[in-house]
């Protein structure tokens, strides 16, 4: 397997446009990377497209989906954890565990770490179908034909990771920065 060196978003993302090169027009505006651009531009969409074309999905919507897919991943957290790791307010997310109790989805529990803040945690109904949910998916990707050679989807997926894991760390800086 090929090896490559660390670049930088900015490396990945190509150089900078000049005058007699032109910055790639996405979405009607320039980008000064566009192969960044391109990059998550597809991510996007492949993430947009697999939500909708789900084949099982329970009447349920993209925000109740994340929220139950986020608790099966990293286990019960507080409504702030989860706002954060879903990039909703504080408030959105309350509003959708709330609902997703009482559809017995979820249910609230005792925080040992907190007087107030409960944790939400998956109740067996909501393991159950995120199994279903994620046994439905994989059957629908397996009967997926997509041209690629050995390793490039692996490949794709590390290089997205990486992207995923900067960008988190940026916001941490900014967020350092900004006192909050």
């Amino acid at each position: 397997m090929a090896r490559f060196a660390p670049l930088t978003l900015g490396q990945l993302g190509g150089s900078p446009s000049t005058p007699d090169r032109p910055a790639r027009a996405v979405g009607g505006k320039r980008h000064r990377h566009p192969r960044l651009a391109r990059l998550i531009e597809a991510a996007q969409d492949v993430a947009r497209r697999c939500h909708t074309a789900a084949p099982d999905r329970r009447g349920l919507s993209k925000g109740r989906l994340s929220l139950l897919r986020e608790l099966e991943r990293e286990g019960p957290q507080t409504v702030p954890q989860l706002g954060r790791a879903l990039r909703v307010s504080r408030q959105h997310a309350q509003v959708v565990a709330n609902s997703l109790a009482e559809a017995g989805y979820v249910e609230f529990a005792a925080n040992p770490a907190h007087k107030r803040s409960r944790l939400v945690r998956l109740a067996a109904a909501g393991s159950q179908l995120v199994s279903e949910l994620k046994r439905s998916e994989r059957q629908q990707f397996e009967a997926l034909r997509v041209e690629a050679e050995p390793g490039d989807v692996e490949r794709a997926a590390e290089v997205l990771q990486r992207v995923s894991s900067a960008l988190k760390a940026a916001r941490a800086q900014r967020r350092r920065r900004a006192g909050i």
